[in-house]
């Protein structure tokens, strides 16, 4: 299983008056297996995403890139081919 460690950032505009204000989300680490093509993302929020099946390639793409969080957005959250599982921590 491979492992890696980033600080990519996207961004989320809320607060709790309703008016806009500037909250990072950040890619911490990631892992995959090339057996089962299972992609796990972790975010420094606690939240995490399994996307499956993700093709080798795709992951390697994530590594050549430089903003991780971004191609994330880009190439899985709105890709109809893979299954994402969304976990979220408690607070």
């Amino acid at each position: 299983m491979r492992q890696k460690s980033s600080k990519d950032v996207v961004s989320d505009q809320t607060n709790n008056e309703g008016k806009s204000m500037e909250k990072t989300v950040v890619v911490t680490s990631w892992k995959y297996d090339v057996s089962s093509r299972y992609l796990k993302i972790f975010y420094n929020n606690g939240s995490g995403e399994l996307y499956h099946p993700v093709p080798e390639f795709i992951y390697d793409n994530l590594l050549r890139c430089t903003d991780k969080t971004a191609f994330v957005h880009k190439y899985l959250e709105f890709d109809l081919h893979f299954k994402r599982l969304c976990i979220t921590a408690s607070q």
